[in-house]
């Protein structure tokens, strides 16, 4: 979609805005029905909680405590909570994909003890011990209750929930037989094989093993919505990698697992799942480029670190080049800066072009593995493979890493 825009109605500012503004509304949605669940747990809590803060000094008010002081209301009813949501989620209570009863009782016992220590500094409000205690013996019921009426009477936010173990194979015919015959070994509740997505159109409507083949990756993600699909596992050795990413970046917020079977994995081995099946190791396959959490992050890291460069260096290295002319990489990567600020380059990212065929693999970068990783230089299939490894793998943390290598390969060449 953004290749769209920016081939065919760039010459229209108005009709880009509007856009571009539905491309972001809709990924914002796309990442709220992935994260459903630990939306809907963070905001049920953070209600119960401070209802149980509100009803615990109701219980505990008497003629010797008459309640929270006015200044304090409403803070007292909501701070409280949003401590107890940031302890239970460093405790590993939100889960995309359940509703986790024993870690969200590990975390409410963890957030009693830390609450319990601090009203000891917060006596100016009258944030009795006893409160505390009441509003926890009110939590435990609470969350527990709905986590578990959630489970049983609306069948939501359980891992043994049928819907989510709906598995499609994208595979050639030999493949497909293989795989799905290792996966009749496995227990049948994790993976129910609903059908095969072919390698042409010629092969739909055909059976394999008595499972019918539903379509091509063409129209794979229609496939998965219709058919409630919670797996697919592609097959390494019949779909290439470009084609394999581009199908999960266009199935971003459809709350689905995807998995590659094989064993000539390569570059996309990096920071992934792997599971056996039998003999063939099945990876799980996350597409980190096209996540709207790590294009947000990215962003607002390119930014940041822009705007404090462009008023601390870039004007010293602006005018050092123009007065000497010398053009060292060190230069080039903080002349690029104004570009990076505005958006049209990131500071890690592919050499030149922002899309493998229809895959988008990120923004330009000033540097990447095309700068620190040795390699031929005509080798354009190892610099395709460095490009998607970064975008399949994107994250802060491996932009500084190539941000430190970069910096000190710069001042190694400079000496």
């Amino acid at each position: 979609m953004h290749l769209f825009v920016k081939k065919h109605l760039s010459s229209s500012l108005i009709v880009e805005l509007i856009l571009r503004s539905a491309i972001i509304f809709r990924k914002i949605i796309a990442f709220a029905n992935v994260y459903k669940l630990v939306l809907i747990s963070i905001v049920a809590d953070f209600l119960l909680f401070a209802i149980a803060v509100l009803l615990a000094e109701r219980i505990y008010s008497n003629q010797h405590w008459i309640g929270f002081p006015s200044f304090a209301i409403p803070l007292v009813y909501f701070v409280p909570a949003v401590l107890q949501i940031i302890i239970s989620s460093l405790a590993g209570a939100y889960k995309k994909k359940s509703f986790l009863i024993l870690r969200m009782i590990v975390s409410l016992l963890s957030g009693m003890i830390i609450l319990s220590a601090l009203t000891y500094f917060f006596k100016q409000v009258a944030f009795s011990r006893a409160v505390v205690l009441i509003t926890y013996a009110i939590s435990f019921i609470s969350f527990s209750f709905w986590r578990v009426a959630a489970k049983i009477i609306f069948k939501v936010g359980s891992d043994t929930d049928t819907k989510r173990n709906r598995t499609l194979i994208v595979a050639g015919s030999r493949n497909a037989q293989e795989l799905i015959s290792k996966l009749k070994l496995t227990f049948t509740r994790i993976y129910h094989v609903v059908g095969i997505i072919g390698l042409n159109r010629k092969e739909i409507g055909e059976r394999i093993i008595n499972y019918k083949v539903l379509g091509t990756v063409e129209n794979i993600k229609k496939i998965i919505s219709d058919e409630c699909i919670s797996k697919v596992i592609f097959s390494s050795e019949d779909i290439p990698f470009n084609q394999l990413f581009s199908v999960v970046s266009e199935c971003q917020g459809l709350n689905v697992e995807f998995l590659v079977a094989g064993t000539e994995m390569d570059f996309l081995v990096g920071k992934s799942a792997i599971t056996m099946l039998d003999d063939i190791p099945l990876l799980k396959v996350q597409y980190n480029i096209s996540s709207l959490s790590h294009q947000s992050a990215k962003r607002i890291f390119d930014l940041c670190f822009s705007t404090l460069i462009l008023f601390l260096i870039y004007p010293f290295i602006y005018l050092f080049q123009k007065l000497t002319s010398k053009k060292s990489k060190f230069i080039q990567f903080i002349l690029g800066i104004p570009k990076v600020f505005v958006g049209k380059k990131s500071f890690v990212g592919p050499f030149s072009d922002s899309y493998q065929d229809e895959l988008f693999i990120g923004k330009a970068g000033l540097t990447g593995f095309w700068f620190t990783e040795n390699y031929a230089e005509n080798d354009y299939e190892e610099l395709k493979k460095l490009d998607i490894f970064y975008a399949k793998n994107q994250s802060i943390w491996l932009d500084f890493e190539i941000l430190g290598k970069s910096f000190s390969k710069m001042f190694i060449n400079m000496e």
